[in-house]
């Protein structure tokens, strides 16, 4: 009976252990370079942040155009009619600031994403993701589920449903400049930037990678305190 109830908990043990989610907290502190120097950033430059494991991977920024008829998606998820527009000739800053919200180091874009790449945690899939941020105007890139959104601010994005029933909180809600806070909650599944799961025209040059999530923005956008919970 001893040697049953023994199994019995040792079972129950594993079973918990195997159910619980792992939260990874990137502030941007900790940094190093894989390419380029750290501080500035190009399209395909990467770093990793130390203390999770993460890589993070500056990604051509999306721009709408008319001269193509494929599809890139708004805020509600629906056919704009135009395809991205997509530019190389951007980069991120990464610099101390409070700018967002954050404590030290942010990152400042110019006209570029970045790319989050999971996968060094064993993560091919995450319930949560949530950043503090500062806009003051352009468009924003976020890609999620392997569907990118090209909107006008994240307040567009707020209480809608994403590619895969992803939710969108942003607080506060109000349209226009502010600092505030994007939360992402469902099930957010790796994807590439090319391929059938990929569901516009892929940037030139891309890479045969896997991201987490897309966020991107122009010379007005900038983030701290990314986190994100793995399954």
């Amino acid at each position: 009976m001893k040697h049953i109830c023994f199994l019995s908990v040792l079972v129950a043990m594993v079973m918990a252990s195997c159910g619980q989610k792992k939260t990874i907290e990137i502030d941007f502190d900790d940094l190093t370079s894989v390419t380029g120097p750290v501080g500035n950033l190009k399209v395909w430059d990467t770093v990793r942040e130390e203390k999770s494991g993460t890589d993070i991977v500056v990604l051509p920024f999306a721009k709408p155009s008319n001269f193509f008829q494929q599809p890139c998606y708004s805020a509600t998820g629906t056919s704009t009619g135009y395809t991205p527009d997509w530019t190389e000739s951007g980069g991120v800053e990464i610099k101390s600031g409070t700018t967002a919200g954050g404590k030290k180091n942010e990152v400042y874009f110019n006209t570029a994403c970045l790319g989050i790449i999971a996968s060094n945690n064993k993560a091919k899939t995450i319930s949560k993701l949530q950043f503090k941020f500062r806009y003051d105007g352009g468009n924003i890139n976020l890609i999620v589920n392997g569907k990118l959104y090209n909107c006008d601010d994240f307040a567009s994005l707020h209480n809608t449903l994403l590619a895969g029933g992803v939710s969108v909180s942003v607080n506060p809600s109000t349209p226009g400049p502010k600092k505030g806070t994007l939360l992402l909650q469902g099930d957010m599944k790796e994807f590439k930037l090319t391929g059938s799961n990929f569901l516009s025209p892929p940037p030139p040059h891309s890479p045969d990678q896997k991201y987490i999530a897309v966020i991107g923005g122009g010379q007005e956008l900038c983030i701290d305190d990314l986190v994100f919970t793995i399954n």
